[in-house]
């Protein structure tokens, strides 16, 4: 009888126990949320505020380094994820995600600009960054490359720069393959006194089986400048005649000679 008269205590016990658990868990929840709202809505209104400055400004270049330098500081004031009662909530991507397409027009636009900043970071400095949406961008913006060094001024010219376009012309990458113009980009990086420049048009030359040209810069491959194998001087002068040898040495040092005639002259 006794037995029977105390068996409910411990489902009332129990019971309370489940009931304590949710009045704690609950309380939590909102706060959590309350917490995560709090932050996202600091996180917004700082994401409009940078974007509103880099919106500002004339440069689109100086807006993609604007915004690309804002993202760390938008991002650090949400939560990545968080729990709801909803389920796991990701508010930092879609923010992330945002500022990704932003920071990409506006590169885009400045590069469309002929902006030699872009250009140079699209091309060469950020060439590993971005992956896919970099990329793509890349293979908008050759021809935009070529249009840019055609016409841009020596005083605004990069070696990197062009010793990229001269590998792109070569490759034919989102446009015809050009070796001619990629051999242009190369002599003009070897110009300003680029590394590999005279290498990479020698190579270019033996290509087209042109040895005489292959010759001439491959002659100019000197100091940090290192040759092939194929573009080997002694490799290269079993195919040319003691006269063309002769000719060719002698215009190596003129910088305003880019090509000699087949016979070297």
């Amino acid at each position: 009888m006794l037995n029977q008269r105390y068996r409910w205590i411990p489902v009332a016990v129990s019971t309370a126990l489940v009931l304590s658990a949710a009045w704690y868990i609950w309380p939590n929840y909102d706060a959590e949320d309350a917490r995560a709202t709090a932050n996202a809505g600091h996180a917004e209104e700082a994401l409009r505020s940078h974007i509103k400055t880099a919106d500002r400004l004339a440069d689109s270049y100086a807006a993609f380094q604007s915004l690309s330098a804002s993202e760390a500081r938008v991002l650090s004031l949400y939560d990545p994820c968080y729990d709801t009662m909803d389920g796991k909530v990701c508010k930092a991507v879609k923010v992330q995600d945002e500022i990704r397409v932003r920071r990409l027009q506006y590169l885009d636009k400045a590069a469309a600009q002929h902006s030699r900043d872009a250009l140079l970071f699209l091309f060469v400095v950020g060439h590993d960054e971005g992956d896919g949406d970099h990329s793509t961008l890349r293979t908008k913006h050759v021809k935009t490359l070529f249009d840019y060094l055609d016409s841009a001024p020596n005083a605004e010219l990069d070696g990197p720069l062009l010793m990229k376009a001269g590998e792109l012309a070569l490759a034919g990458t989102a446009t015809m393959r050009d070796v001619r113009r990629a051999i242009g980009f190369y002599a003009r990086a070897w110009a300003l006194g680029t590394d590999g420049a005279a290498q990479a048009a020698a190579a270019a030359f033996v290509k087209i089986r042109d040895t005489p040209n292959a010759y001439l810069w491959a002659l100019r491959c000197t100091g940090n400048c290192q040759r092939d194998s194929w573009t080997a001087l002694d490799q290269l002068e079993k195919d040319l005649s003691l006269d063309e040898i002769q000719q060719v040495q002698k215009l190596a040092p003129v910088v305003s000679v880019i090509e000699v005639s087949s016979s070297g002259a």
